[in-house]
């Protein structure tokens, strides 16, 4: 359960390597990695970690997120 204040991942951009959260902080994604812990491409991943400009790292799990193509 979210909190008021607790600041979470809203959009992925797995091509960017990117992710956004919540307060408008963005995440670059530096490893993904398959169903089985290992490293994979952005296509086959279930999690991703990357940091933020803050150095903070973040877990990731992609499965929350489904995919939407960007509308121009």
């Amino acid at each position: 359960m979210m909190t008021k204040d607790q600041e979470e991942v809203v959009a992925i951009n797995r091509a960017a390597g990117l992710a956004l959260t919540n307060r408008d902080r963005v995440i670059h994604l530096t490893d993904f990695v398959d169903s089985d812990g290992d490293r994979c491409s952005e296509a086959d991943a279930v999690a991703a970690v990357g940091f933020d400009d803050e150095d903070r790292w973040w877990s990731i799990d992609l499965t929350e997120f489904s995919e939407e193509e960007a509308k121009h």
